[in-house]
């Protein structure tokens, strides 16, 4: 960018007040480097400027790996007027990659200050010292605003390290209504294989202080449940990892969570394990069990629940995660993925949950690739009492192969 001063002379400042206004919405990084540009051409527009620059998503530190820390400047900038640039701070994304002390402390500072911040993202923290976590952690508890957190993991050695994040979300005065978190992972060198469950592991112990206020959750990393009951009154949303990771126990869902709505496992960008055509998706493993070992004990448990849900409005996931869960309702709109195997696996797989569940909306996603010959679309079985209740039927094919013959795949 040319270091030549913007010349705005003759342009009314309306106008160049809404021009910012749509570049600081389109949110590129051009965009955002012309107002500031307009900003320094004069004193109004510096204000107006720092307005619209604040007032959206502040995202610190990304993509700059290479480049000098940006955290620091930062502060500095919005610690230089604190009265005027914190009231305009409602969003806040942070990279704390390789942060050093000097400035989590700088960072804490802010945070104590920023009594609008009501979003606030903390990645990268599985890069940063332990010194550095306790002064990160410490300050959340600082902001009193707060209605989303999302906080990216750590990892280490020391189980210390789960405390202090620990600490962190039961001393929190915010009253979140919508949290992130990928769960910590942590080495403990003296456990043996046969232990089933890890209180630092579990997300439901984990947010307990929030129980109360929290609307949405969303878990990710490598958990487990089932240790206690802690019952989320508010929660209508929930997304957690998939069955290769979280613990897909659904009778502790259905005890924590009594009203839940939405549920879906996996996240965007997350690669998908994929089986291979001849794969006996039935006994791959999935925790300390098997597929089918899941789906026998949760709908065992769920015989003997008195509590369960009456529908759900949407489940996202793959078919063996739903197959896993053994969905005990009906459930509105079922958005599933194909993630390979024996055809006549996923066959038994897809008739068993459409049969459990009864969507009026369903959605199949579907890979076709070299060494898959055919397309697993839903089972031929079109009298049974689900597809009575079928409205609404999407196929989204995603064919990865040299040559395509549609008559041949399905």
């Amino acid at each position: 960018m040319s270091s030549k001063p913007l010349v705005t002379s003759g342009i009314n400042h309306d106008i160049l007040v809404e021009v910012m206004d749509l570049l600081a919405k389109e949110g590129s990084d051009k965009a955002w480097r012309t107002v500031a540009a307009i900003a320094r051409t004069c004193r109004y527009l510096r204000v107006e400027g720092i307005r619209r620059l604040l007032s959206h998503t502040v995202h610190v530190n990304f993509h700059c790996m290479n480049q000098p820390h940006l955290v620091a400047p930062f502060c500095r900038f919005v610690l230089g007027d604190p009265i005027t640039r914190l009231s305009f701070l409602r969003r806040l994304s942070v990279d704390m990659y390789h942060l050093e002390e000097n400035s989590a402390r700088l960072f804490a500072s802010l945070l104590a200050r920023s009594s609008h911040l009501q979003y606030l993202e903390i990645t990268s923290l599985m890069d940063v010292t332990k010194p550095v976590l306790r002064i990160l952690c410490s300050a959340l508890s600082a902001p009193t605003s707060l209605q989303h957190l999302s906080v990216g993991f750590c990892k280490g050695d020391d189980p210390s390290y789960y405390h202090i994040l620990y600490h962190a979300l039961q001393t929190m005065q915010s009253p979140l209504t919508s949290v992130h978190i990928v769960i910590p992972f942590l080495v403990f060198p003296d456990l043996g294989p046969n232990i089933l469950y890890i209180r630092s592991q579990d997300p439901i112990f984990l947010l307990s202080n929030l129980s109360k206020s929290l609307r949405r959750m969303s878990i990710g990393g490598v958990f487990s449940v089932g240790g206690g009951i802690r019952i989320y009154p508010l929660v209508e949303e929930l997304q957690m990892s998939s069955y290769r990771e979280g613990m897909p126990h659904l009778a502790t869902y259905l005890l924590c969570f009594p009203n839940l709505k939405r549920l879906r496992c996996s996240f965007e960008r997350m690669p998908w394990i994929r089986y291979r055509h001849a794969a006996d998706t039935f006994t791959e493993e999935c925790g300390f069990a098997t597929i089918q070992d899941w789906n026998d004990f949760n709908k065992q448990e769920t015989t003997r629940q008195t509590h369960a849900w009456t529908m759900l409005e949407s489940f996202r996931g793959s078919i063996i995660d739903a197959y896993v869960l053994a969905l005990p309702c009906r459930v509105e709109r079922l958005h599933l993925l194909s993630t390979g195997g024996k055809r006549s696996a996923e066959y038994t797989m897809l008739s068993s949950i459409l049969s459990d569940t009864r969507p009026s909306s369903l959605r199949l996603c579907l890979k076709i690739y070299e060494g898959r010959g055919y397309i697993p679309i839903i089972p031929p079985q079109l009298s049974e009492s689900w597809a009575q209740a079928l409205e609404v039927l999407e196929i989204r094919i995603n064919i990865v192969k040299q040559v395509f013959d549609l008559e041949e795949c399905v």
